[in-house]
């Protein structure tokens, strides 16, 4: 049998001699930085715990799959495009900078149990930016048209204008309710109802902004910089049933 020209007996005589080999880049970087603090309470018919975690999320790497200076979209980055590289050091999107949370479960009456959880984030970091796109005409300072031959080489770069970090959503709290009970109607087997309650406080944070600057118009609110696209899941009702 042959392959591709090569026979079996061709299989000692090949080398391996690569035309490119892929190396980490030095300067490339991604620090993060957590302290957790926890307490824990138990008592007769009642437990309590709480934590407290304090992050930090710096460097000059927005994502670790290949995403670009924005964190969203893939570009090539900044080792490879100079102009990425404006205010590309800073703090990281996806890091919450603080967060406090507050677990309570309890023994109800009518033999049932139940739960709070109350969660308070604050300092996810968030970056105007701007990616250059062939449909833009682009003029030098005495306002000529520059030729289109000097973009072309930077279409669909990413820029960022402001400082990496220099905006962050505002702080959320979200309380999650859980209530269950458990029944045994036959000896060998136990069955638990369960409800959840989430967003109990019916919180409309928003958790995704728009951040590029691209087609902005003063008559379309959803086109400007900083207009919601994501916001904190409504509240929303889960039941459940166990069967041991």
């Amino acid at each position: 049998r042959t392959f591709g020209g090569y026979g079996l007996s061709d299989v000692a005589g090949l080398t391996f001699a690569p035309d490119l080999e892929l190396r980490p880049i030095a300067a490339a970087r991604r620090h993060y930085r957590q302290l957790t603090s926890a307490l824990t309470a138990e008592f007769d018919g009642w437990r309590a715990e709480g934590s407290l975690t304090v992050a930090q999320l710096r460097g000059n790497v927005a994502g670790v799959t290949g995403h670009g200076v924005a964190g969203t979209e893939f570009t090539a980055g900044p080792f490879v495009r100079p102009n990425e590289a404006t205010n590309f050091d800073g703090p990281l999107p996806d890091a919450a900078e603080f967060e406090a949370k507050v677990w309570l479960t309890a023994r109800l009456p009518l033999g049932a149990r139940g739960g709070l959880i109350l969660t308070h984030i604050l300092g996810e970091r968030t970056t105007p930016n701007f990616t250059v796109e062939g449909r833009y005409r682009f003029t030098d300072s005495a306002g000529r048209s520059a030729p289109s031959e000097l973009v072309r080489q930077v279409i669909g770069q990413t820029i960022l204008v402001e400082p990496r970090g220099s905006r962050h959503y505002a702080s959320r709290s979200l309380l999650d309710v859980h209530l269950e009970r458990t029944f045994t109607p036959r000896r060998t087997r136990q069955a638990t109802l369960s409800v959840d309650l989430f967003n109990a406080l019916g919180s409309r944070a928003l958790i995704r902004v728009k951040t590029s600057i691209d087609d902005q118009a003063l008559s379309d609110p959803a086109s400007q910089l900083g207009a919601p696209r994501e916001r904190v899941a409504p509240r929303s009702i889960r039941l459940g049933l166990r069967i041991d």
